[in-house]
């Protein structure tokens, strides 16, 4: 099945082809909750119209109007804005249009500006068109994220559940869809098969006496055999049963589930991921995910149609693996900058407190640029091609690696160095950029105390973590030799760095990191009491080196 989408909100032409699973990514605002919205609005305008009385199919088409109050779902309050540039057309070609097809049926689904504040519709195509006008078995239904459900919940008739599930207020209604799903003994079943393939020892009951019961009681049995009030579950738990009790119980033709993965456990991620695509296998149900998740993407990616959106638009790329990093270092946004970055600086740290910190005392403006951690990109062809991406977003931009000298030789920084063409590099003399921040210098001027007592600091530091100095150089360094050697070399090279230390303080043996965090204790004994001021700009982190990478002169 293929959906055209035309001029809703941010969308102005935009094709999805449906596989059993389509994944939406993208960076924020970049369309993907769009898509969503559009095709579920798309059908509770058609499932409106069959409880009008006045509409009927004529010659394949069917044209009605209908006051806003009479709209089954609503992504936002004003249904106008729901249009590009948040104003809704006369006339059905300059309105929203919602185009699907199936083979060669195909209905399209025209809504724009009407009389007396009305909103016309207009539908072509009788044999899909009934099938999305159905409320009772809903052609599409949208699974919303849950912030909690009631403490309780009042029996509604099949119809109101149903009505309410299809306007998006699953909230009010979740233990009624619960109970609803458990008169289909097969389905319901099902379903809690399904929950213990995701959640073992969990079972889910449900019950309601029409003659005496006010409110319906639905409890969890976990493994204890205790049982606990439905509401007591944590969000993501509720997440999940709601999705798969939305699958047996509406049979949909298309699942819409926007970011499934909130509340979720990484591990309850890739096996939901896993359910679901079994799920839409079996039952035919075509499932629409929007997702920021590394983990849902990673589970799915390589049999998902995907959509990758950047400001409302499909970005192209046919390689999984650029995708899959630029999800991991967060750069699915790449390219919705309002002004192109002078400089884009990938970085393997995740914390970028002293790499700015760093950069900045070196006349950067943080405002100019882009900062990325390609933490988790081991493969160095996987960081090629995303480099070469990046290089097309930002094509004018200047390319930084930043990476730590991992204490190899200076012939290694270069072997490196030329795996990337065009890229300038930050790589420190020593091992890493906090190397930068040892120095007596620079913690007399950040801590206001005399270069004697910043000297005293650093040597106490060293001395009463000698050892374990000497063992994270060599845990370190050891990962530059083969994985078979490396065992063999650790004691090695512990030794190495204890000679070297012998001899005094040398930084060219020093992990930064970590006597970082001797230095730190020093200042908290009871005799020091020094407040840690150690990430501060002073003078003494100009390096002419990282200088020149930010001088655009």
């Amino acid at each position: 099945m293929k959906i055209h989408i035309n001029k809703f909100k941010q969308l102005d032409a935009i094709k999805v082809e449906l596989g059993n699973i389509t994944l939406l990514i993208g960076g924020n605002n970049a369309g993907k909750s769009s898509i969503i919205q559009a095709i579920q609005f798309s059908v509770s305008i058609a499932q409106a119209t069959s409880l009008l009385k006045n509409a009927y199919w004529r010659n394949d088409k069917l044209s009605t109007s209908i006051g806003r109050d009479d709209l089954v779902y609503l992504p936002i309050k004003e249904v106008f804005y729901l249009a590009q540039n948040g104003k809704l057309q006369e006339g059905k070609d300059n309105g929203i249009n919602i185009t699907y097809i199936d083979n060669s049926d195909q209905t399209k689904i025209s809504i724009s500006k009407g009389r007396n504040k009305n909103i016309a519709i207009h539908i072509e195509g009788e044999t899909i068109g009934k099938k999305i006008q159905l409320i009772e078995n809903p052609f599409s239904i949208l699974v919303t994220g849950l912030a909690g459900i009631p403490n309780e919940e009042k029996y509604q008739t099949p119809f109101v559940v149903k009505k309410s599930a299809a306007r998006g207020d699953s909230n009010s209604v979740f233990r009624n869809i619960l109970l609803l799903l458990k008169e289909d003994p097969k389905a319901w079943q099902e379903f809690q098969d399904e929950i213990k393939k995701i959640f073992p020892s969990y079972e889910v009951s449900v019950d309601f006496n029409k003659d005496k019961d006010e409110f319906i009681n639905c409890t969890v049995e976990k493994e204890n055999r205790v049982l606990y009030p439905i509401d007591s579950c944590g969000t993501g738990i509720l997440q999940v049963v709601q999705i798969i009790s939305y699958i047996f119980l509406f049979k949909p033709k298309i699942l819409l589930l926007d970011e499934p993965d909130s509340h979720l456990h990484p591990n309850n991620q890739r096996v939901l991921a896993q359910r679901l695509l079994e799920l839409s296998r079996n039952t035919g149900t075509r499932i629409v995910i929007a997702t920021h998740s590394k983990y849902l993407i990673n589970e799915l990616i390589e049999d998902s149609k995907l959509l990758w959106l950047s400001n409302g638009k499909v970005q192209s790329c046919e390689n999984n693996q650029i995708i899959q990093s630029l999800v991991e270092i967060g750069a699915l946004d790449a390219g919705q900058r309002l002004s192109p970055p002078k400089w884009v600086l990938l970085t393997e740290d995740s914390n970028l407190d002293f790499l700015e910190t760093l950069i900045v005392a070196n006349g950067a403006r943080l405002e100019d640029g882009e900062i990325k951690s390609y933490r988790g990109c081991t493969k160095v062809d996987t960081a090629q091609a995303l480099l070469e991406h990046l290089k097309e977003s930002f094509p004018d931009a200047r390319f930084i690696i930043h990476r730590d000298r991992d204490f190899l030789d200076d012939e290694k920084i270069e072997e490196y160095k030329r795996k990337f063409p065009d890229v300038h590099f930050l790589i420190p003399n020593n091992n890493d950029i906090e190397n930068y921040f040892i120095s007596k210098e620079h913690l007399s001027h950040c801590l206001k105390i005399s270069e004697e007592e910043a000297a005293s600091i650093i040597e106490s530091a060293f001395s009463n973590k000698k050892y374990d100095l000497a063992e994270k150089y060599a845990n370190v360094k050891k990962q530059n030799y083969d994985f078979k050697d490396q065992s063999n070399k650790a004691a090695g090279l512990t030794t190495e760095a204890m000679k070297e230390f012998d001899k005094g303080y040398n930084p060219r043996f020093i992990h930064g990191k970590e006597m970082l965090k001797a230095i730190r204790m020093e200042l908290s004994k009871p005799n020091r009491k020094i407040k840690d001021c150690i990430n501060s700009e002073s003078p003494y982190l100009k390096i002419t080196d990282i200088s020149d990478l930010f001088n655009f002169d």
